[in-house]
């Protein structure tokens, strides 16, 4: 099971184990996006992260190499995460320039109708933007913690398996 502060591991393996509770947590809730049919990005980025994070939480111990895989699924976890903020943005606009336009057009829609469409659409992006954007930077920090952590274990004297085997 984990061990975020295990005495006998390199303070930098301690810290990459433990942000990646917090990372795993945002992982679990961006995934929430495989909902909506073209809107995968971030629920592709929350999968790859929720590996990556588990593999040091449950599997790597110390060993780098589980270090390096969870920092490579996050980087890429954080570029799709990246894409699904610039939709979401791209989203936002587009809709509330057709609201803007559609309230002021030929056929105008009533002022309780356009508000209406307005804040449907505020419920829905900004809590999205908000967790993908958390999740966004919980991955950086992770990759550069996991990557610390991967450069403590190269540099330490921990017991490696060619010495049981000299033993």
């Amino acid at each position: 099971m984990c061990c975020c502060n295990d005495p006998n591991s390199h303070a930098d393996v301690n810290k990459a184990r433990s942000l990646a509770g917090a990372t795993l947590v945002f992982a679990i809730i961006s995934c929430i996006s495989f909902v909506i049919p073209t809107y995968w990005f971030p629920g592709l980025g929350g999968l790859l992260s929720l590996i990556g994070t588990s593999t040091i939480l449950c599997c790597a111990g110390n060993k780098q190499g589980g270090h390096v895989a969870c920092a490579v699924l996050c980087i890429v976890a954080a570029c799709l995460h990246a894409v699904g903020v610039g939709l979401l943005i791209w989203i936002y606009i587009t809709f509330m320039s057709a609201v803007s336009d559609v309230g002021s057009g030929p056929v105008e829609a009533s002022a309780i109708a356009t508000s209406f469409a307005a804040g449907f659409v505020n419920i829905l992006i900004w809590p999205a933007m908000i967790v993908q954007i958390i999740a966004l930077i919980l991955e950086i920090i992770q990759v550069v913690f996991c990557f610390r952590a991967r450069k403590a274990l190269l540099s330490s004297d921990l017991p490696t398996l060619a010495d049981k085997v000299q033993a």
